[in-house]
């Protein structure tokens, strides 16, 4: 499984989901909406899709939103594919209401990088915080090889320039738990210092880890690492976790987080006293495929960002398709009940 080196990877593991791994010990049967506690309402269409003609006709995916100055912004993964070839770059749009979007004239905000650098195929995942003038950019950088993670900056969340460290976050060693890829995940900046929980694979699983940084790109990483198992054979979110959101409630940690099995993916929820212990909800996942596999996110639903919404309700942007990662993907909306 472990090909660090192979020219033919070049799809990224985030995407792939760890395809060559079997069934064994996944659940039989992906539960739908009406067989889990009704926690998400959906809005049963995209919010965000591709524009045919153009650098992201073919699939979005993974989007990161701020509310700024009473106006959503989303930063988002899109691509044109070239074959079997999905070239990501990083575009933004920006929204009144979170729900219907206007995506940038400058788009696409971020590409790949240059030859022979560590992004030089493409680039994706971003998660944007801002800092008090200045926003920072995480994302996932891929080269032929492997993935790893970037940083960028920006007065304006539009004009973004790469961090002369690229890439901030390797692994220390190629048979750590995150040897094989590092991919970027949600950025909470408290107390003066920016604090990631980072998506790590070693060939067989993908987990969570933490580490922290006083500038945005130099990162130390927590020496208990991972922070988060996948749940094991048998479980829903077996053989990996990938962290979408974490925020603070005012006395502790939420997670959103997709896990699964290819095509299979679902969003499930953890908190944490301290950002390092997690636990689990109950055995299940929190947000589940459309009802009788008939609505737009049959394949799969991940990578959820979550704002606060009004009142006590809470707001969530997700990836999902008819299709699969690589055809058709569009940014989903939903909120709690």
């Amino acid at each position: 499984m472990k090909t660090l080196k192979s020219r033919n990877r070049i799809l990224p593991w985030a995407l792939m989901g760890l395809i060559m791994v079997t069934a064994t010990g996944c659940p039989d049967k992906v539960p739908t909406e009406e067989e889990l506690p009704l926690i998400w309402e959906k809005n049963y269409n995209p919010v965000l899709t591709g524009t045919g003609g153009t650098w992201d006709e073919t699939t979005l995916i993974q989007s990161s939103v701020l509310f700024i100055d009473n106006v959503y912004h989303m930063w988002y993964g899109g691509a044109k594919a070239e074959g079997q070839n999905v070239p990501f770059s990083i575009g933004h749009a920006t929204s009144a209401d979170g729900i219907t979007w206007t995506k940038d004239p400058s788009n696409p905000v971020l590409v790949k990088g240059p030859e022979g650098s560590f992004d030089d195929h493409m680039v994706y995942m971003p998660y944007v915080v801002k800092a008090g003038d200045t926003y920072h950019m995480w994302y996932t950088g891929r080269d032929m090889q492997n993935e790893h993670i970037g940083h960028a900056t920006s007065p304006d969340g539009v004009v973004w320039t790469r961090s002369a460290s690229n890439p901030v976050l390797m692994p220390a060693t190629q048979t750590a738990w995150d040897g094989v890829d590092q991919s970027s995940g949600p950025v909470l900046y408290r107390d003066n210092k920016f604090h990631m929980w980072y998506n790590g694979a070693d060939g067989t699983g993908i987990r969570v880890g933490y580490a922290t940084s006083d500038d945005g790109f130099n990162w130390t990483r927590h020496p208990g690492n991972p922070v988060m198992d996948n749940g094991g054979e048998g479980h829903w979110d077996f053989p990996r976790i990938q962290a979408g959101t974490v925020i603070h409630n005012g006395t502790g940690y939420e997670m959103w987080y997709g896990g699964g099995a290819f095509g299979s993916w679902l969003i499930g929820h953890a908190t944490s006293p301290d950002g390092i212990a997690w636990q689990r909800d109950a055995d299940h996942p929190c947000m589940g495929l459309c009802n009788g596999y008939t609505g737009w996110d049959i394949t799969y639903v991940g990578w959820p960002t979550v704002l606060p919404g009004t009142g006590t309700k809470l707001r969530m942007w997700y990836s999902s398709t008819t299709n699969t990662v690589f055809q058709g993907g569009a940014i989903g909306y939903a909120e709690t009940k």
